[in-house]
């Protein structure tokens, strides 16, 4: 080999040294026990070892956010937050039964939601409750919008639910506070009802003529699955939500803290929700050893890093990236820029970790991505029942007009049955 050769290929080399080996992207779970291993050893892993998710390193609180939870399975999210950020814990509303409520160790503000059946589970329903306790809601609200720009709604995927969300995000821009969803697309195994109400308030909220803008943050259970094809639904629920509380506790608290190396601050995470309207992407990598190159990790779809994967890239989005020891030189920040060309994104990067790095960030207007419009083809595998007081049959539901089902009182959704084919007809 020529000295040329020798030396390019030295280089080389050293770029792939330098590229991080252990890491797990937004829905991998490659790397497990890991942090709990690290317990042992002269340079400890900071984070959760239920999901292996590092925490970010800083003193900043996490004013300036709040948060509502809103169904009863938000309160697991809830308490893993809770563990994380302790006594600065943001302004936050909980919407859930009071014996789930009761459950809790620790308390926060809270309205009970009534038990409902599957029937009256319906937006019209929720909407209805939401005007009847109205003063209640709105002078809860009121209270956790006083000293905050930016409220996650954590909401769970039952038709009441965004039924009742409606009118509250509507009172939260009011107030001008920025609302932002945090949505769940649910695995092709859940209940239909579940994937139906989250298609049709989706398709409500991206209305042309909606008056408001609603920033959304979009998660694929079907992802989550795929990436993980080792773990069980159970267990792998178990983690992931211990993951999301852990990426938005850093989030807001990287939002919050100083950058070290080009200046960025909370202004600036604020504006990128600003006109923003549909889906927003979320992008979380945990890396675990000290490798400098981190930049070699963004955009690898095979990281499942992305909540969601589409064509074009956003317009705007803002990443906090906290370095190991070994830090980021200038080639490397100019890779993560280059990652972004032309595009509005605020990079902060944070002071240095003992050990592991870590990236997190939100884009937001993006494209409908292709995993969401599958759904809505899907639809055409379910009919619904409109149902009259009675609880017996009025109509059947045109599903071409899918928003007017927020506006149906009563229902059920049902799966088609799928004739098979006899040897004859498949012949």
């Amino acid at each position: 080999m020529s000295k040329i050769g020798s030396l390019f290929g030295k280089k080389k080399r050293k770029e792939k040294e330098e590229q991080p080996s252990l890491f797990n992207g937004l829905y991998s779970f490659n790397n497990q026990n890991i942090i709990m291993n690290s317990q042992t050893s002269e340079e400890i892993l900071h984070g959760s070892s239920v999901s292996d998710t590092l925490f970010l390193e800083t003193d900043t609180i996490s004013s300036s956010f709040g948060i509502i939870f809103a169904g009863n399975k938000e309160i697991t999210l809830f308490s893993h937050m809770k563990s994380r950020l302790k006594e600065n814990f943001p302004s936050s509303l909980m919407f859930s039964s009071l014996e789930n409520y009761e459950n809790l160790s620790e308390k926060l503000p809270f309205i009970e939601i009534p038990d409902k059946n599957i029937e009256d589970q319906t937006f019209f329903q929720g909407n209805q409750w939401y005007q009847t306790n109205k003063d209640r809601i709105e002078d809860r609200l009121s209270r956790l919008t006083r000293d905050v720009s930016i409220v996650f709604i954590f909401v769970e995927n039952n038709a009441f639910l965004l039924g009742m969300i409606q009118p509250l995000l509507r009172f939260i821009e009011n107030t001008k506070t920025q609302p932002v969803l945090v949505l769940n697309l649910p695995v092709d195994e859940a209940p239909i009802s579940n994937t139906v109400s989250i298609l049709a308030f989706i398709h409500h909220i991206m209305k042309k003529d909606e008056a408001m803008n609603i920033p959304f943050i979009l998660l694929d259970g079907n992802l989550l699955l795929k990436a993980n094809p080792h773990l069980n639904i159970s267990e792998l629920s178990s983690k992931f939500t211990d993951r999301i509380a852990n990426i938005f506790c850093d989030i807001m608290l990287g939002a919050l803290t100083s950058s070290n190396f080009y200046q960025t601050d909370f202004s600036n995470f604020v504006r990128i929700f600003e006109n923003a309207r549909g889906p927003c992407k979320l992008v979380s990598i945990d890396i675990y050893d000290n490798k400098p190159n981190i930049s070699s990790l963004l955009g690898q779809k095979q990281l499942y890093d992305s909540s969601f994967s589409v064509k074009n890239s956003a317009t705007r989005g803002f990443l906090v990236i906290q370095p190991g020891t070994k830090g980021l030189n200038t080639k490397i920040y100019k890779n993560l820029r280059d990652n972004y060309a032309n595009l509005d994104v605020n990079i902060s990067i944070l002071k240095k970790r003992n050990k592991g790095s870590i990236i997190r960030g939100i884009f937001t207007f993006n494209e409908l991505p292709k995993s969401l419009m599958q759904r809505y083809e899907d639809l055409s595998e379910i009919y619904i029942e409109i149902l009259n007081d009675q609880n017996t049959i009025s109509e059947y539901f045109d599903l071409i007009n899918l928003e007017d089902l927020l506006n149906k009182q009563r229902y059920r959704i049902n799966l088609r049955v799928k004739e098979e084919k006899t040897k004859e007809e498949i012949a």
